[in-house]
């Protein structure tokens, strides 16, 4: 039944995907059909990177976060990382991957898209405050801070992004030490 339903679909999938992306794209369609925010496919890549984040190692990759669906918007971007290095910022649109339009492409597709090897450079096509832009993005290593903060009106905020890096409580005292040089 189920095997049935997967193998009619992947038949109707056009030729040039490889068995891995089409697998990405059925499961992913199927965590879709259950219509609710909680469930969602993580295609391999992104799953790999979130194991490298939780082990606080560096991560490969274009190094931004964006939206959970088109149109993807960058939300974050890795200090000193690709990205940052690329000139991508924060409410950037991503539009295109190496010519190819990406502003409603799942999920996965986009993460296929971005992916590849340190060193592969991708031309990325970006919507920035409604003009075209395009930068280059030389893949390569990145890490996101586990403990970010920022001083606002005599406020300090502290931003935990996860508890499992053995490195939380020393960038949290840091953090912390930073408010009262202040």
């Amino acid at each position: 039944p189920i095997s049935a339903a997967y193998d009619g679909y992947t038949a109707a999938l056009p030729q040039q995907l490889s068995a891995l992306q089409a697998a990405q794209l059925v499961s992913e369609g199927m965590a879709a059909s259950l219509h609710n925010d909680h469930s969602f496919f993580v295609p391999i890549s992104q799953y790999q990177n979130f194991q490298a984040q939780l082990s606080g190692t560096a991560q490969v990759g274009a190094g931004l976060l964006h939206t959970r669906s088109a149109p993807w918007i960058v939300t974050e971007v890795a200090p000193k990382g690709p990205a940052d290095a690329a000139g991508i910022a924060p409410g950037d649109i991503l539009t295109s991957v190496n010519g190819r339009d990406v502003s409603n492409a799942s999920g996965s597709q986009l993460s296929l898209a971005l992916s590849g090897n340190a060193g592969d450079v991708l031309t990325i096509g970006l919507s920035r405050a409604g003009q075209a832009v395009t930068v280059s993005l030389t893949l390569g290593s990145f890490q996101f801070p586990v403990v970010s903060s920022a001083m606002v009106q005599g406020v300090g905020y502290l931003r935990l992004r996860q508890f499992a890096s053995g490195g939380v409580f020393p960038a949290f005292d840091r953090a912390l030490d930073g408010f009262d040089a202040q």
